[in-house]
């Protein structure tokens, strides 16, 4: 089919984010649609999203893991004038393209540091002759603990300006409502993927026993250097430790494989006995399309409730263990794995064709909302 479609995206720390949202992208480059990028967070090298266009607005980024304070490209707090180079640089890009779509990601429910821009790019978008469809994308699990009237906030932007709520979820393990209180009042414009899971990898991968991740956040030292005396109480079994690009110095016993990356994650995992990793989104949906049993060890310290309750929700599901970060020793981990190891899992597993899914409704909106103006 043919369409345009202007693709609003923002990393402010990991790049989970980025990951996900190249799996809808190269989805629907797929079918023939134009996409465009604009990628608000700092460039990173060698990522490529597979779309027709990216343009890069003045970049972003939080400054810990607590986000509470949003930095510019130059390491300062972002300023009022540096919100509106983005915001003009964004609406540019939207005249440009003048797309059949918009879709953006996170924001009205996270993001408030770019809901300048958005709501600028939704009012600006609904007063051209032929309107976009605007259509925003939410991960399974939002932050909790809100400050009072956010959730309303978001709820009226969505009631206000956006046509339509993608959910990249399985409604029957995680829905909204867990953790939006709101949910109820915009039933109407939720629409539930199912869960965005990597693609089949191809070729062959190694094996190992147990794989200890870390994901691609900021918040998995702790965790790679537990793993690493934990293996000493598991001499039988080969363990590879992901350590990303500073763990190297990372000190192992003789039963521990060190990598930087691995590749193709899910399909390692499918060889694998064990995963032991956080439990961000992406990580964890490769431990599920893998189907391998897991110790979930959810990101709990920085007042973020994202991870933990994900990882309740799966290990309630019966799908891993759960040992928060806040809770985290060697003794604990070693607890956890052996449970882990003889653990039986589910025979139903939660929908994970969330990328399929996605491009199906952004492809029927388009040819509505086309078919509507001829």
């Amino acid at each position: 089919m043919t369409g345009r479609i202007l693709v609003h995206v923002v990393h402010l720390l990991g790049h989970g984010h980025i990951h996900r949202m190249r799996r809808i992208v190269k989805a629907l480059t797929a079918r023939g649609l134009d996409v465009h990028v604009a990628h608000g967070g700092f460039p990173v090298e060698g990522f490529d999203y597979g779309a027709t266009s990216v343009t890069q607005l003045p970049p972003l980024r939080a400054r810990d893991a607590t986000y509470a304070e949003t930095l510019d490209e130059t390491g300062a707090p972002v300023s009022e004038a540096y919100k509106a180079r983005r915001t003009a640089d964004l609406l540019a890009l939207g005249e440009k393209v003048r797309p059949d779509l918009i879709l953006m990601e996170a924001w009205p429910f996270g993001r408030r540091v770019i809901a300048q821009e958005l709501t600028a790019l939704c009012d600006t978008a609904r007063a051209w002759p032929n309107p976009p469809v605007i259509v925003t994308s939410v991960r399974d699990i939002l932050q909790e603990g809100r400050k009072p009237g956010r959730s309303e906030e978001a709820r009226d932007h969505v009631l206000q300006l956006l046509d339509a709520v993608l959910v990249h979820s399985d409604k029957t393990l995680v829905p909204l409502a867990a953790t939006f209180p709101l949910a109820g009042e915009i039933t109407e414009k939720l629409h539930y993927t199912g869960f965005i899971a990597p693609e089949p990898a191809a070729g062959e991968a190694e094996t190992h026993d147990i794989i200890v991740t870390a994901g691609g956040g900021a918040f998995g030292a702790e965790l790679l250097a537990c793993a690493a005396k934990t293996a000493e109480r598991f001499p039988n079994f080969n363990w590879c430790i992901a350590t990303g690009p500073d763990g190297s110095s990372l000190t192992v016993p003789g039963n521990v494989t060190l990598v930087t990356r691995l590749e193709g994650l899910a399909a390692h995992l499918a060889r694998a006995k064990l995963s032991i990793s956080q439990c961000g989104y992406n990580t964890a949906m490769d431990v599920l399309a893998a189907r391998c049993p897991a110790v979930f060890v959810p990101h709990d310290t920085t007042g973020q409730t994202e991870q933990l309750r994900r990882a309740q929700l799966f290990a309630e599901g019966g799908y891993g263990i759960c040992l928060p970060q806040s809770q985290l020793t060697v003794g604990a981990l070693e607890k956890a794995t052996a449970e882990a190891l003889s653990m039986s899992l589910p025979q139903t597993y939660p929908d994970l064709d969330g990328v399929t899914r996605t491009a199906d409704l952004l492809c029927g909106w388009i040819t509505e909302r086309n078919e509507g103006m001829a």
